[in-house]
């Protein structure tokens, strides 16, 4: 019973229909804007997409902008106990995959002290200092399909929606948890119909060949064995993914 009060008193709250509102807005418009972008510019010019596109684009970002920032931290609760074990569990699996993601577009994270091994007294080679960042380039293959692009085609739109999924585990407010909640709709339905875009040609190429051995949910590609498994544990940045988890559980021992 009280569960049920709760979700009413959330659905009925001004807060967290604005911040739902924006955001079913924002993916709406993105999705029809961009699928009829051809039709719309050829006839009524680049000028009027883009002016329709960037006005409704902004209305939507200013009702979750305005909702999130007058509703946040307060308005109905959705427990009362404080966040329990099993929630910030959750919360660290899903924010820790997010950020890991992220942290794969970054440059490898490495040790700033090395041994100097070009000495020719290898058991007393002084320690130098190197950047700790690795900005050497990498040879990626002419597909495109390296590292991080073995668990998804969109790490970046994942990385949003898992993250923010993390953050609505360990919520205690309603607003919250719709603010950070949504962004998997848009990263579902954003990232199935850049492909269904890029499958005919429109905006980009999504080859065939690209398509059979990457998948749109992460790991789909890998658990079917249609990405490569050594490729992946090869060319992934391990030491990022561990920064990223770190931070991962600051975030969800601090709620």
């Amino acid at each position: 019973m009280a569960t049920m009060v709760t979700f009413r008193r959330a659905v009925g709250h001004r807060q967290v229909r604005l911040i739902a509102f924006g955001w079913l807005g924002f993916v709406g418009e993105n999705l029809v804007m961009s699928h009829n972008r051809d039709l719309i510019i050829s006839n009524y010019g680049d000028g009027v997409y883009h002016g329709v596109y960037n006005t409704l684009s902004t209305v939507a970002c200013g009702c979750i902008a305005y909702g999130f920032l007058k509703g946040r931290n307060r308005g109905p609760r959705i427990r009362f106990d404080g966040v329990g074990l099993g929630a910030r569990c959750a919360g660290f699996v899903l924010m820790g995959t997010g950020l890991g993601l992220a942290s794969q577009m970054f440059p490898r994270i490495r040790s700033p002290v090395v041994a100097d091994t070009s000495s020719a007294e290898s058991s007393s080679a002084p320690a130098k200092f190197r950047c700790p960042m690795d900005f050497r380039p990498v040879e990626a293959p002419a597909d495109g399909v390296y590292g991080v692009v073995h668990i998804t085609r969109h790490p970046m739109l994942w990385s949003m929606g898992l993250s923010g999924l993390g953050l609505a585990a360990v919520s205690t407010y309603a607003t919250n948890a719709v603010m950070w909640s949504m962004p998997i709709v848009m990263t579902m339905i954003g990232g199935a119909h850049q492909d269904y875009r890029f499958r005919r040609g429109i905006g980009s190429v999504l080859t065939p060949e690209v398509d059979a051995k990457t998948s749109h949910i992460p790991f789909l590609a890998l658990a079917t064995g249609a990405a490569s498994s050594t490729a992946f544990f090869e060319e992934m940045k391990w030491e990022n993914l561990g920064c990223a988890f770190a931070l991962a559980g600051i975030k969800v021992l601090r709620v």
